[in-house]
């Protein structure tokens, strides 16, 4: 039973880290895109490229939430249910369930922190601040 354990707690730690590597790269991607000089030519584009990043972050980011929880309450359960016949191996739940609770946690504020983050980028600012850009633009060429 500890080794199915461990299996979906390493699981659950590869995921995180393969999500956050990808929140990283795709917000990269999706900040480059709307720089100063491309924001004009690429909002529709960006703006595609970040809700295709948001809906499949915010899939990933629950399945992973879900799957810590159902581990969380199984550690839980055994933690009080069974009589653990040395201490090391009821340490190593407890440490489980500690970093298992802590990823919960992290993720369900990163998934705030995005929801905020693609929030306050809303398409309309975006087009507007594009379109200020270029009258500016074109103002200064006049």
């Amino acid at each position: 039973m500890a080794r199915t354990n461990q299996g979906v707690f390493h699981e659950i730690r590869e995921k995180v880290k393969n999500l956050k590597d990808s929140f990283e790269q795709e917000v990269r991607l999706y900040f480059r895109c709307s720089d100063e000089n491309e924001l004009y030519r690429n909002v529709e584009n960006c703006w595609d490229i970040g809700n295709d990043f948001y809906s499949t972050f915010a899939y990933s980011a629950n399945e992973i939430y879900v799957k810590a929880k159902e581990l969380e309450k199984f550690i839980e359960y055994s933690l009080k249910t069974i009589k653990f016949e040395q201490e090391s191996k009821k340490k190593e739940y407890e440490d489980m369930f500690s970093e298992t609770s802590e990823i919960r946690k992290k993720i369900a504020k990163l998934f705030f922190d995005v929801l905020e983050l693609y929030s306050r980028y809303s398409i309309s600012e975006i087009e507007q601040e594009t379109l200020n850009k270029f009258q500016l633009y074109h103002d200064l060429k006049s």
